[in-house]
């Protein structure tokens, strides 16, 4: 039903990234109570700083206490777009071709009626 992903060194930084809830699934709290129990988890609680990057989901995450960065010219990145987004027999390791989106669309769509993609959810329990 949801995912999410935490990066950490479990003593003072965390980055939350890959939120998602299954489009089904929306609109039932299940986003809120995903970062309820993420933020709870006992190796992640008191950290100093958790960092993580939205295109629209500001006022979900302000609920949390996330706020807008301070230094926003402080941070850097390597921007790659869709390499790596599949690990595709076409593609070898190391490779750097880019695919169009409509690539990865088209492979997205044929690993999962190929059974290869497999989503583990766990449900939320109140």
């Amino acid at each position: 039903m949801g995912f999410a992903r935490v990066v950490s060194d479990r003593a003072t930084f965390a980055y939350l990234a890959d939120v998602f809830v299954l489009t089904e699934h929306r609109g039932q709290g299940l986003s809120k109570r995903l970062l309820e129990t993420v933020l709870a988890h006992p190796e992640l609680r008191g950290l100093r700083r958790w960092l993580l990057f939205t295109a629209d989901a500001h006022t979900l995450y302000e609920q949390f206490g996330f706020v807008r960065t301070m230094f926003p010219v402080r941070i850097m990145e390597i921007r790659r777009p869709y390499i790596g987004d599949l690990s595709d027999a076409t593609l070898k390791p190391g490779a750097s071709r880019m695919l169009r989106r409509a690539e990865v669309e088209k492979l997205r769509g044929e690993r999962q009626e190929a059974g290869i993609w497999k989503l583990e959810s766990r449900k939320l329990r109140r």
